[in-house]
């Protein structure tokens, strides 16, 4: 039962190749004030917040300057929780997505 939450936490991280054009700045609008909580409660410690705040997030396809941040937080929640293989997951797709980013590659 862990494991089929952990893949679906995983495929629900992955990037929507549509974007949000529909929506347009609304969208990017909610995902910037999401993301700006986001970094309060992981600036603040809270990271259960901070990993609640990510499925909002990634509902709203913010841009992917939007999602690298996420991502970054994310990780090292799990990392702080006691959950390396969450991490893990999150480092190597953010690294997949993200290969200039040498923070995922390092982690």
């Amino acid at each position: 039962m862990r494991r089929a939450a952990f893949y679906a936490l995983v495929l629900a991280l992955m990037p929507s190749p549509a974007g949000a054009f529909l929506f347009g700045k609304t969208s990017d609008d909610r995902a910037a004030g999401i993301l700006a909580r986001m970094t309060a409660a992981f600036e603040g410690g809270d990271c259960p917040a901070a990993v609640e705040l990510s499925s909002d997030l990634f509902r709203e396809k913010p841009p992917s300057v939007f999602r690298e941040k996420a991502y970054s937080y994310l990780g090292r929640c799990y990392e702080s929780q006691g959950a390396p293989d969450k991490a893990v997951a999150v480092y190597k797709l953010a690294d997949g997505l993200y290969p200039d980013n040498s923070f995922f590659a390092s982690r």
